[in-house]
């Protein structure tokens, strides 16, 4: 996870935009009044995982892929995996 010092104002100026760095791009930002850090801004904490026999459940309830429905998918992956991805925003 990247870090990145912001005053409040600029925070506040692009709130939406900072918001989107955390959630999209797994960065954070220390907020600074008055040359202070007085607030951090972080990405959530990863939920606990599930027990095997969670996880085995779970498995065990999706459907069944046949061959034609696993070559569709893995056609969808290469397509996806393919696009470009979004270029992230640098601050000024």
């Amino acid at each position: 996870m990247r870090d990145k010092t912001i005053s409040a104002t600029e925070a506040a100026r692009s709130f939406s935009e900072v918001l989107n760095q955390v959630q999209y791009c797994d960065m954070s930002f220390s907020i600074e009044r008055g040359r202070k850090v007085v607030a951090r801004l972080v990405p959530p904490a990863v939920p606990a995982g599930l027990s095997p026999a969670d996880l085995n459940r779970l498995f065990a309830g999706l459907p069944y892929l046949g061959r034609a429905e696993v070559r569709r998918w893995r056609a969808e992956v290469r397509m996806m995996r393919r696009e470009p991805r979004p270029q992230a925003r640098k601050w000024a």
